[in-house]
């Protein structure tokens, strides 16, 4: 079933919510405030199944002026409208700021009630009717039908029920695989249940045994119930109204202008880039700095406005901006936002959110607002601006359905999924470039080396580039056959070493030092023939060939002498329990100085095991 949301709009006491009434059955208006004044405060909910296998959500919206946060709660959520006008008083201020605000969301699918025809006449009607079309013109409702309806006579409502349906029918489904997500607009308690949020379901499906996190705060908690307009369901999708009863959230801990997600792709963020326009009537330039009170979901948050290509944004204009935050917003790239002043409180504009986990920005220049623009212009092209954007970095597949949804990475050849991040796929082959040019110099640098050391390639990539990106590039250095990983290092396939005549004249002299030191551990740096750095490639040369064992940091004896020692251990000294560290001085006529990191290593190989009474050495085989 075809799931959608449609909302109500128009002035107070224009007659919205007994027309829903009227076509649902339901009165929306659960306020005692709300019957004794004869107006609607809060949002009111109702459902419509039609015949046509879509079920309709009606969200019924406040029209007086000081309830327009209220209604900018329900009407963030809309995927169509109900536009009502009263045929008796005809278009009003709340009409003409609740119009502008279906126009600042994207709200282009809809159907215009004319209410209360049975209080005027035929002439009357049609006047109306002409200021409602004119009103209209230039706006995403321009081609909206206009039906006049008496809800007291109940007359015209069918013709209006069959308007609606087509409208249901037009309306584009919502995407129920992008990630969860629920704009809470009430949380209370329910004895026996605990905390329940409900809410109009923007994004993705929930099941009855999901775990959520209630953002922006981070809680988390478990679903233990679900409702849909007072019935128990198993699921609830995109374009449903939901209860939610869950557990691990007190009620003090969650209300509305938070957010209920799935999955960890959603994130709190304090700076948003946008795409900015002012509505025609916005008393005022809008300048740098300004405080506006941003509107997406059912939350509102203070914010500053950055200007990122204009000195000001005048009426009916547009530019790139930044809201930055005063407290985190969730949001998703596309999401639709309106701007309200600081003081005194009215509509002033609104736009689309670009970047929704963007970083500080101050001016634009020109490759980015391009980058900007393209994010707009579909998921693929979006993909590739984002992608370009981020550079080495990347963006991270975990956050992909939120800074660029309904965009699959795999789908394009130009880019490249390296561990948990995509990037451009020029990147990668850069990245093998770079590895394999560290691995050719360092072989240059250091001819004796077996290569470079696994770590040292991973720098060799430019800071922030993204993880895993240097070991992508070593696997397809190995796969390519260009490169090899052993010991960990990578050098250069079929490289070994390279002994120039000097290097085996001071391999063989290095060599005979330590076969005349015997046992005695010998640093390299007591070896007077060259310098340290000199020797050290030839000592860690002999080590790799098994000639030489270190012990210690920096000291190194025989293999050969050590191999000795240990089997004259082995036979002289197997089968006892309490051998004594002079007996073994004595065995190697070695001082206690030279001895003691002999019997470490001894200890370390498992050759001895000191016990309470010594050493114990196991019996040779």
């Amino acid at each position: 079933m075809k799931r959608l949301v449609l909302g109500t709009a128009g002035h107070v006491d224009h007659g919205k919510t007994r027309l829903v009434l009227a076509l649902t059955g339901v009165d929306t208006d659960r306020l005692a405030e709300e019957k004794a004044r004869g107006i609607t405060i809060d949002l009111g909910f109702a459902r419509l199944v039609g015949e046509e296998g879509v079920e309709v959500a009606i969200v019924d919206v406040p029209g007086h002026e000081s309830f327009v946060r209220n209604m900018l709660a329900g009407a963030t959520g809309m995927d169509a409208v109900l536009l009502v006008v009263a045929a008796d008083e005809g278009v009003m201020p709340q009409t003409r700021e609740h119009l502008a605000i279906l126009d600042l969301l994207g709200v282009s699918v809809g159907v215009v009630a004319l209410t209360k025809v049975d209080l005027v006449d035929a002439e009357w009607r049609d006047l109306v009717r002409d200021e409602v079309r004119e009103l209209l013109s230039g706006t995403g409702l321009e081609d909206a039908d206009i039906m006049p309806v008496s809800a007291a006579e109940e007359t015209g409502l069918e013709r209006l029920a069959e308007s609606l349906a087509r409208v249901a029918r037009a309306a584009p489904a919502r995407a129920l695989s992008a990630p969860f997500r629920l704009p809470v607009d009430r949380a209370f308690t329910v004895r026996g249940t605990g905390t329940v949020v409900t809410g109009t379901v923007a994004d993705g499906t929930l099941g009855d045994a999901d775990t959520v996190r209630v953002l922006p705060g981070a809680r988390s908690a478990r679903v233990r119930a679900l409702q849909s307009h007072g019935q128990a369901v198993t699921a609830v999708q995109a374009g449903q109204r939901a209860a939610v009863a869950v557990a691990g959230v007190e009620r003090g801990a969650v209300g509305r202008g938070d957010v209920l997600v799935k999955g960890d792709a959603w994130r709190p963020h304090g700076t948003w880039t946008v795409r900015l326009e002012l509505i025609g009537a916005a008393p005022r330039p809008l300048r740098p700095r300004d405080r506006v009170r941003v509107h997406l979901g059912t939350a509102e948050i203070m914010a500053r406005v950055v200007l990122l290509d204009a000195d000001e944004v005048r009426p009916r204009g547009a530019c790139w901006a930044q809201l930055r935050l005063e407290r985190p917003g969730v949001a998703r790239a596309g999401d639709r936002f309106v701007l309200r002043s600081y003081s005194p409180v009215t509509t002033i504009g609104g736009g689309t959110v670009v970047e929704p986990l963007a970083g500080k920005r101050n001016r634009l220049d020109e490759a980015s607002r391009q980058a900007l623009s393209a994010i707009l212009a579909g998921p693929q092209q979006a993909l590739a601006a984002r992608v370009a954007m981020a550079g080495w970095q990347g963006v991270p597949l975990e956050t992909l359905p939120v800074e660029v949804p309904g965009a699959e990475p795999r789908e394009d050849p130009t880019l490249a999924v390296v561990g948990d991040r995509v990037l451009q796929a020029d990147y990668l082959r850069e990245a093998t470039d770079d590895v394999l040019a560290a691995v050719e110099r360092h072989h240059a640098a250091y001819p004796l080396s077996p290569g470079l050391d696994v770590e040292e390639a991973r720098r060799s990539l430019p800071a922030g580039a993204a993880r895993g990106l240097a070991d992508a590039a070593l696997a397809m250095l190995t796969e390519a056959g260009a490169a090899e990983v052993t010991g960990g290092v990578i050098r250069r396939r079929g490289y070994s070493p390279r002994l120039a005549p000097h290097h085996r004249a001071l391999r063989e002299r290095v060599l005979a030092a330590y076969g005349a030191s015997g046992l005695a551990p010998t640093p390299v740096g007591a070896l007077s023939e060259r310098s340290e750095e000199e020797l050290w490639p030839i000592v860690k040369l002999l080590e790799r060939e098994g000639l030489l064992s270190p012990m210690g940091s920096d000291a190194y004896v025989s293999s050969d002498a050590l191999s000795g020692a240990m089997e004259l251990v082995r036979s002289t000294l197997g089968g006892r329990a309490d051998v004594q560290p002079g007996e073994f001085r004595d065995l190697f006529g070695l001082t206690r100085k030279n001895l003691i990191p002999l019997l470490e290593y001894f200890d370390r190989i498992g050759l001895t095991r000191r016990t309470d009474e010594g050493r114990e050495v196991p019996a040779a085989d």
